[in-house]
């Protein structure tokens, strides 16, 4: 399965909803597009918000380029946005970001001080024990099939829920494509570089002082 041509769409590409002064950076997950952050950035926008939803690098169309990133250069692309925002003086500007771009989204306003955060289902580097082995694994074990390692249940519909806003489209009923699934390698190092900036989120957030919404289901 070549994940990078699925991703050819428009809709998993970085967008911009000019609307008025107040200002939102909104910060996909793992291993997601802007294709998620939509529904709220045109909720946003209804309501008179500028809105830019950025895809971070090496993810959708980039995703074969993914193993060469670091969970750096997701911080310095929120950064960077946040300092276009600010030089077009827009007030307030709100980051938000979903699981992984909630980590992001914290450290980006350590360096462009925002005057809010909004932290949907925020990461914090929680990986269970496969936590400590992956530093050793990236040096070891080059790629990783993620959907062997954790059996997704594609029967569940909280699974196929997910799956839908990572892919639209994509057949789930079709053995096939679950057989690819199965199949789809990815470099390791990248779920080290997610733990990692999981982590330095979870320990930066003491010294946040933005104001900040936390989102977190049940």
């Amino acid at each position: 399965m070549n994940l990078a041509q699925a991703f050819q769409s428009p809709d998993h590409q970085s967008y911009h909803l000019a609307g008025g002064q107040p200002a939102a950076l909104l910060l996909h997950g793992f291993p997601g597009t802007p294709a998620e952050t939509r529904p709220l950035a045109e909720a946003l926008h209804r309501a008179g918000w500028t809105v830019d939803g950025l895809l971070l690098p090496g993810f959708g169309p980039e995703l074969e380029m993914l193993g060469q990133r670091r969970h750096d250069d997701w911080v310095a692309a929120a950064v960077q946005t946040t300092r276009a925002l600010q030089q077009r003086r827009h007030r307030p500007i709100l980051l938000a970001g979903f699981s992984m771009g909630a980590a992001v989204a914290l450290l980006a306003t350590v360096y462009r001080r925002s005057q809010g955060l909004a932290l949907l289902a925020p990461f914090a580097g929680q990986m269970g024990g496969i936590a400590t082995a992956l530093p050793i694994m990236r040096r070891l074990t080059p790629t990783i099939r993620p959907f062997r390692l954790f059996r997704p249940d594609f029967e569940n519909p909280g699974v196929r829920s997910g799956m839908a806003n990572f892919l639209p489209g994509l057949d789930l009923d079709d053995p096939q494509v679950r057989h690819d699934l199965q199949d789809l390698a990815i470099p390791t190092s990248i779920l080290d570089e997610v733990r990692l900036v999981g982590q330095a989120a979870w320990r930066t957030a003491p010294a946040v002082t933005t104001p900040a919404l936390l989102v977190q289901g049940a």
